[in-house]
């Protein structure tokens, strides 16, 4: 069993309930195979349509070859309508700080370039006095060396012993202290440094100072921490040469860590010295502790202040290498 359209002559095979041809909208026609007979398909609950025949020279309605039955989709493949708007009222937004947009006229001061010129005197010096401090405690261990090596076949005097240790004890303290000092200013000038280049954003340091403090100032933690810090400044900081501070900050980090193994190294051999009665891990140790404050002193005299003077406030200016003079013909 097929169903014909006597209008347009397209057949498809039966299908109960289909009455009308999909191209044309004409009354389709079943027609047996075996039998070879059609005619009009009865329409279950519709009266039987008379007079609507096609006559044989009618028009087609349709004349184009192109047309073709078109597959919709399903009904139950339909995806799920999107969900309602949010009623209500919207979520109001919040900032960490106050935001201001638009261009800002700040006025310079003098005022305040004197007072960052202050501090960064006063970091210089603490800084220039450290490094003498530790210069002075190398020497001081380096003098109770020679004269560990003079005792081991000569033998010293208890004075100049007694002096030579109450010396090194007295220049130690005097090197923590200091040290401990420019700690303090180097981590003060950090927070204000980052402080400054976020402010020139309209931003706050996303960081809080316990954080700074801790990142900064702790032993060990500084190591992985304040390579950190000063890598976050220099992205804020769009004024200066990214690529010389980078390098600057990358050969701080490398030298700062060979002065911590340093002082690792003499801080252990030391504790072992104190707790056996080796003459010679005690050399070891007064060795290790010179070596270290010699690193120290050369760091805090000639390798942070490089790091500092790379946020300076003087804007750079990339210069072309080469100038084009105009010269007149003659």
């Amino acid at each position: 069993m097929i169903d014909l359209c006597p209008r347009c002559r397209i057949q498809a095979p039966h299908k109960p309930g289909r009455s009308q041809c999909p191209r044309c909208g004409g009354p389709l026609s079943v027609i047996d195979n075996a039998a070879g007979s059609a005619g009009p398909a009865p329409v279950p609950g519709q009266p039987p349509r008379v007079g609507h025949t096609r006559p044989a020279n009618a028009p087609r309605m349709y004349r184009s070859p192109h047309v073709r039955w078109v597959a919709r989709r399903p009904p139950e493949t339909f995806p799920p309508p999107r969900p309602a708007h949010r009623q209500g009222p919207a979520l109001i937004p919040r900032y960490g700080y106050l935001p201001t947009w638009g261009l800002h006229d700040r006025p310079v001061t003098g005022a305040q370039d004197a007072a960052a010129d202050a501090r960064r005197g006063g970091l210089d010096a603490t800084l220039h006095v450290t490094a003498i401090a530790l210069v002075v405690t190398a020497v001081v261990h380096l003098l109770r060396y020679v004269l560990l090596v003079i005792n081991r076949t000569t033998p010293i005097p208890t004075w100049l012993d007694i002096a030579s240790v109450v010396l090194v004890w007295a220049a130690g303290l005097t090197a923590v202290v200091f040290f401990a000092t420019a700690t303090v200013s180097v981590v003060g000038w950090l927070r204000g440094a980052r402080a400054a280049a976020y402010r020139r954003h309209d931003r706050l340091d996303p960081r809080p100072r316990w954080q700074l403090t801790v990142f900064a100032a702790i032993p060990l933690v500084n190591l992985a921490g304040a390579p950190v810090l000063v890598r976050e400044l220099i992205a804020q900081r769009d004024d200066i040469d990214q690529r010389r501070a980078h390098l600057v900050s990358g050969r701080t980090a490398i030298a700062w860590t060979i002065v911590n193994l340093a002082a690792v190294a003499a801080l252990v051999t030391r504790f072992i010295a104190g707790r056996s009665d080796s003459l010679q891990t005690g050399a070891d140790g007064l060795w290790l502790t010179i070596v270290s404050a010699a690193l120290s002193a050369a760091f805090v005299r000639w390798v942070l202040p490089r790091l500092i003077r790379v946020f300076d406030d003087t804007p750079y200016i990339d210069a072309p290498t080469r100038r084009w003079v105009q010269v007149a013909q003659q």
